[in-house]
């Protein structure tokens, strides 16, 4: 749950930044990119180094070689489709995976890739419609999520679409309650 909730207070932080750079005319894609990567990165690459660094002392070298994947794989935010294929989760398995947390945030950085060029779009277009279509997206995605739950558990569970009706639940917060 606590993944969940950062999920839809990230969403509002987000299209609270994003919302008052459209209004502001000051929005630029690759500004906005920058400015996450300049927050998260050094954050992020600290604390693989560090477990690379454990790992080198603790692990024997097949589990090594996995943990450098994973941290490869962690760095360019794809780690979430890694997982997919690979852990379960809710498993047996999952306690012996060390960079298991990082799946969270490589949907977010996916969701910041792909959801201030869907803002921008709209908003060229018609800014009033920025709402419906986000509403209509958190709803897609959450019966997508529904679907895939049952249908393909680990992908429902590990990937943006259908873990993006929690960002985009923020979203709609931050328009509908700016303040």
């Amino acid at each position: 749950i606590g993944v969940d909730v950062f999920f839809v207070i990230s969403g509002f932080l987000i299209t609270s930044i994003i919302i008052k750079d459209l209004k502001a005319g000051t929005f630029h894609f690759g500004y906005f990119l920058t400015r996450r990567i300049r927050r998260l990165y050094p954050a992020m690459l600290c604390v693989l180094s560090l477990y690379l660094l454990a790992g080198y002392f603790l692990f024997l070298p097949d589990d090594f070689l996995e943990l450098a994947r994973e941290v490869a794989l962690s760095q360019v935010y794809v780690i979430n489709f890694y997982f997919w294929r690979t852990v379960d989760y809710f498993g047996l398995q999952a306690d012996s995976v060390p960079l298991l947390h990082m799946w969270s945030l490589a949907v977010e950085e996916q969701f910041y890739i792909f959801f201030p060029i869907f803002c921008l779009l709209i908003w060229k277009k018609k800014p009033s419609a920025l709402l419906p279509a986000l509403v209509l997206a958190t709803l897609a995605s959450f019966l997508l999520g529904l679907v895939m739950s049952s249908w393909k558990p680990w992908a429902s569970f590990y990937l943006l679409p259908t873990r993006a009706w929690e960002l985009l639940a923020g979203c709609v917060l931050a328009i509908v309650f700016p303040r």
